[in-house]
């Protein structure tokens, strides 16, 4: 399938890495320091950042949270977020409240967990 001529050069080179199975798997751990893994965030970031209005930009982002890897998304999307000009004031949480597992050992959270279910 060709991309058509009207596309910018970012989202050609995209597709096509997207296709040729460039990307990190959805199930695979994001690493930003492995090289691979950044050029990807940094192909992502690219795109978003590139996008010609906020529409353009959520339906990227709504596209990529569904197809890429999670890491990947997330890094891209909140470094995009405080470059562009119309979402840079967005509130972008913390990443110990996106991934507290990575954070925090599973049996608190269990706990959390279950101390939430019996207190009401």
């Amino acid at each position: 399938m060709n991309i058509p001529e009207k596309f910018p050069k970012e989202v050609k080179k995209f597709v096509t890495l997207y296709k040729a199975g460039f990307f990190l798997p959805r199930s695979d751990i994001f690493v930003p320091l492995e090289k691979k893994h950044s050029e990807q965030a940094k192909l992502l970031s690219e795109l978003f950042y590139d996008a010609k209005d906020y529409d353009t930009f959520f339906k990227t982002a709504v596209w990529a949270r569904n197809h890429l890897n999670g890491g990947v998304f997330l890094y891209s999307f909140t470094r995009s977020l405080q470059a562009r000009e119309d979402t840079r004031f967005f509130y972008i949480p913390p990443y110990y409240e996106i991934y507290p597992f990575l954070f925090v050992d599973e049996h608190v959270i269990q706990k959390l967990y279950e101390a939430r279910l019996t207190s009401t």
